[in-house]
């Protein structure tokens, strides 16, 4: 297995994060190949985590759906099916393959696939 992604400056180490869920900058929030992918890879990825309609939490970082997916409206005021079939939208605004993920999605997907011993889900 390859060591976690890291910086090391004389005896202390810094382990990468990846914000958003992103690798790069350019990459869209949020997407579950990426999440995965930075996992396996022994990198700190940060998700955000929004109440929705159904008392759970949805993959999101606004409280509105309008920007980052196809969808319209608050979170917390749609259900669970409906967020799982709104698609996520890149940076310039156009739909993805990615689908919204509820937080129970993300944990079976990580449960499937699996990650590094260091990496850490925050």
């Amino acid at each position: 297995m390859t060591p976690a992604i890291s910086v090391t400056r004389g005896d202390h180490t810094t382990y990468l994060k990846w914000h958003r869920a992103r690798r790069f900058g350019t990459d869209p929030v949020f997407t579950g190949r990426r999440i995965v992918e930075g996992m396996a890879a022994g990198a700190s990825v940060e998700v955000d985590l929004v109440i929705h309609g159904d008392n759970g939490f949805a993959v999101l970082h606004d409280l509105s759906l309008d920007q980052d997916t196809t969808g319209h409206g608050l979170v917390r005021e749609t259900p669970a099916a409906v967020l799982r079939d709104l698609h996520l939208r890149g940076a310039d605004g156009a739909p993805l393959p990615d689908k919204v993920m509820l937080l129970e999605d993300l944990a079976a997907l990580i449960r499937q696939q699996g990650a590094h011993p260091d990496a850490v889900l925050q």
